[in-house]
């Protein structure tokens, strides 16, 4: 009967729809954690397997974070290899 009721005044479905999508949302949440945590992971192997091989002084990988920083911000985040070879590419000639 308190269902009925709830239906009647209109509660019902506001709170269903509220409890659906915190299950959603919550879910989304858990599934891009994940995808972070094997991106970073991924990113890491990358960046040592790099390292190892790498003869950069900390002056000169102080100043490519920098750029990088910088490219990041003025792309909002939407840089891809392909980009930064098309710069590196104008910037050795």
């Amino acid at each position: 009967m308190r269902l009925f009721e709830l239906k009647k005044t209109g509660d019902y479905l506001p709170g269903t729809v509220a409890a659906t999508l915190e299950g959603v949302l919550l879910q989304f949440g858990d599934r891009m954690g994940r995808l972070m945590f094997k991106q970073a992971v991924d990113l890491a192997m990358v960046g040592r397997l790099i390292a190892a091989d790498a003869d950069i002084d900390k002056v000169t990988l102080e100043r490519l974070r920098d750029r990088c920083v910088q490219d990041v911000k003025q792309t909002n985040g939407q840089i891809s290899f392909r980009d930064i070879m098309r710069f590196h590419d104008t910037e050795l000639r």
